[in-house]
């Protein structure tokens, strides 16, 4: 009587025990698929990428030093980045301007300003990363030339300013990302001709946002 009522309860013991382990083995590779699926289907990091442009616009408070400017002028242009993996080299054509008080010969006081093209060579290291967003330290040098200014027997036609900053990169769709970065620019050449003001250069702030695409 007892095996008869034992060996029922032991097949059945056994039989939920199988049950059991394949639901959860079921369980698990329906979730190892899941997730697999949504890896496919999430857009590459475009910033492990190869090549891409970057066209951007921004803002730009640059000024010629102890002239007391902080005029807000809009700037912009557009990059490429080439590299892989955490390093990266950037260069492009970018719209700058520059100004300030100065006075004159005569001794008059007066606005004075530059509008320069500039052509960065910077390089680029990723420092954090996630899913969605890298950032980068990115430096370098920005050689600048002379297009435009209201006195121009007063400015300089070429500078080379040392650049520093920060970019961060924001996933979008497998082929483009936004892109917004910060950078403090101070020039290394004297930005104006005359002697009396021949220890100013061109500093300030250079704050950009874009797009970036794979080419």
């Amino acid at each position: 009587m007892k095996n008869q009522v034992f060996k029922p309860a032991l097949l059945a013991s056994a039989l939920l025990i199988i049950l059991t382990a394949g639901a959860q083995v079921r369980a698990a590779d329906t979730a190892a698929t899941t997730s697999a699926t949504l890896e496919d289907s999430s857009p590459a990091r475009l910033s492990d990428l190869g090549t891409h442009i970057n066209p951007q616009i921004g803002m730009a408070s640059m000024e010629y030093s102890g002239r007391n400017s902080t005029a807000q002028r809009l700037t912009g242009g557009a990059t490429a980045e080439f590299g892989e993996g955490i390093r990266r080299m950037e260069t492009g054509l970018l719209l700058l301007q520059a100004g300030g008080k100065l006075t004159l010969a005569n001794g008059t006081e007066t606005d004075v300003h530059s509008t320069y093209i500039a052509i960065p060579m910077l390089a680029k290291i990723r420092i954090f990363q996630m899913s969605k967003q890298a950032w980068y330290l990115k430096g370098g040098v920005l050689t600048a030339f002379e297009v435009g200014s209201n006195h121009n027997g007063e400015t300089n036609n070429l500078d080379v300013l040392a650049s520093l900053g920060l970019a961060g990169r924001f996933a979008l769709t497998k082929n483009a990302d936004f892109i917004v970065e910060g950078s403090y620019n101070r020039g290394l050449l004297p930005a104006l001709r005359t002697s009396s003001n021949a220890d100013s250069y061109n500093q300030g702030a250079l704050v950009l946002a874009g797009m970036s695409f794979k080419l």
